[in-house]
């Protein structure tokens, strides 16, 4: 049986509506797409949170690890600090005459601050074993009329008068027993603290500071210019905040440095004022 023509209208409605059910296939087919890459994205998930967040906290360790690794090549003293561990640093000094002079700026252990000028003789210069009131200079005594300008040159003078304080260090070395020791340490402080106001001058503090007997676990570090088993020691205290714990900024000025021998090198460490 013939079928009869389609008609022109109706040829165009059946376009419209193939044009129609396309359209709606297509954008089906693209929310499915982009549901399904969605569904991916959301499936997988950024990488960096993966785990309960380990990968981000495993991102920032290996960034914190190379910021730490150039800064200490580039600064070694920086681990150690980054830990609070306290780095031993050697002291820059300076000469007045042929006297070695360590300026240390130190603080006491509520922070106060103050500044100390230890002004040691050479290793050509040494207390008299055995003796409490006698120097020596290349092995030979100084005579009493000799002592001011043989300890205490015009350069020391000088240095010594910008500070109001002046500490006087008393040791002994390490042969003889604890008791004696301590006793002619004292005694050295404090026979340099009358040297010390004698060739200075003005109306300074007097200050003894006893360190006692050297200690032989300390003797590498008397391999310097200076011998620190008997050696004669002034320190002047130029600049102090008011208020500061002397005898703590002084502990503090003398510890972790490599030039200077430590306060446990010597049996003791007291700080007593004359005047």
């Amino acid at each position: 049986m013939a079928q009869e023509p389609m008609s022109s209208g109706k040829q165009d409605e059946r376009k419209a509506a193939g044009v129609v059910l396309k359209g709606a296939t297509g954008s089906a087919a693209g929310m499915t797409g982009a549901a399904g890459q969605d569904d991916r994205r959301r499936a997988a998930g950024p990488w960096l949170w993966r785990n309960g967040g380990t990968n981000f906290i495993g991102l920032l360790l290996l960034a914190a690890l190379a910021l730490v690794t150039m800064l200490a090549v580039g600064q070694k003293e920086f681990l150690p600090r980054l830990f609070g561990f306290d780095i031993p640093v050697e002291v820059k000094t300076v000469r007045w005459g042929d006297s070695i002079v360590f300026p240390i700026d130190a603080k006491d252990k509520a922070g106060k601050k103050a500044t100390f000028d230890f002004v040691a003789k050479t290793k050509d210069y040494s207390w008299i074993q055995g003796q409490a009131d006698q120097v020596t200079l290349s092995g030979k005594p100084i005579g009493a009329g000799d002592v001011a300008n043989a300890l205490f040159g015009p350069d020391v003078q000088k240095g010594l008068s910008a500070s109001p304080d002046l500490i006087a260090v008393g040791v002994a070395s390490q042969e003889g027993t604890l008791a004696e020791e301590n006793a002619r340490a004292l005694q050295r402080g404090k026979v340099a603290a009358d040297w010390a106001d004698k060739a200075v001058g003005g109306s300074k503090k007097l200050w003894v500071l006893n360190l006692g007997q050297f200690t032989s676990a300390c003797a590498s570090t008397a391999e310097t210019n200076t011998a620190w088993e008997r050696p004669f020691l002034i320190v002047g205290a130029r600049n102090q905040d008011a208020g500061v714990n002397l005898g703590e900024a002084l502990a503090n000025a003398m510890n972790n440095k490599t030039n200077l021998p430590s306060t446990s090198c010597y049996s003791s460490f007291e700080l007593a004022k004359l005047r």
